[in-house]
């Protein structure tokens, strides 16, 4: 069994987790940002893109559901 952390889905390409949180909050976020919102996910969807990855398709369109329905943000004050 593999298991993988956070630290290595976004080791791998994340341009579609990227791109959802753009077209859902307007902001390109930092790598950091980034991970801090993908804690904020629904925990069925987090595990969905440990097991797909984060440019998989329905893990981006699913993120960017979340993202808008659950109202989840990133800290810009960094």
């Amino acid at each position: 069994m593999n298991i993988r952390t956070v630290e290595d889905i976004f080791e791998d390409n994340w341009d579609g987790f990227h791109d959802a949180i753009v077209q859902s909050l307007d902001i390109a976020p930092s790598k950091a940002q980034a991970v801090e919102l993908f804690s904020q996910l629904p925990e069925h969807l987090r595990e969905k893109a440990f097991q797909w990855g984060l440019s998989d398709s329905e893990v981006r369109d699913e993120s960017y559901q979340a993202i808008k329905e659950l109202g989840l943000t990133i800290n810009t004050d960094a």
